[in-house]
């Protein structure tokens, strides 16, 4: 079969402290240990099976190894879950009528409030991660 193609970003030196700096994230780590196979010269089928992986997953970590060295290993959690249905002007609006010192918003009173202004209609959950997640609120 053959070898991988492996932009060798790194030293030895880098790749040991690399080990070191990511022992403790699994995610990290077990993708580095892929790509040193695939330096070590096995491919990326023998790579991908000794690790429990499927090749397709092992092709994407190199190639975003490949663009981008360690970075690129790193999952985009953020990346994931639907879009926001508001835009970042909405929630500054929702923010400012919210920290306005006359009125006392709850969250029900914040639901109530985005469905009337934005026409758009969240649960009670979503209002609460709106204000105490997203604009780190907590009134």
């Amino acid at each position: 079969m053959k070898v991988a193609k492996v932009e060798n970003h790194y030293s030895e030196e880098e790749f040991k402290k690399l080990f070191f700096k990511f022992k403790n994230d699994a995610h990290v780590y077990i993708r580095l240990v892929f790509i040193r196979s695939l330096l070590n010269g096995n491919t990326i089928q023998d790579s991908a099976k000794v690790l429990g992986i499927n090749r397709s997953t092992g092709t994407k970590w190199l190639k975003r190894f490949n663009e981008d060295g360690v970075e690129g290993l790193k999952p985009h959690y953020n990346e994931r879950g639907r879009k926001c249905k508001l835009s970042e002007e909405d929630l500054k609006k929702i923010e400012e009528a919210i920290l306005e010192e006359d009125i006392s918003y709850t969250i029900k009173d914040v639901q109530k409030f985005i469905s009337k202004e934005f026409k758009i209609d969240y649960s009670y959950k979503q209002v609460w991660e709106i204000t105490r997640i997203k604009l780190d609120l907590n009134y």
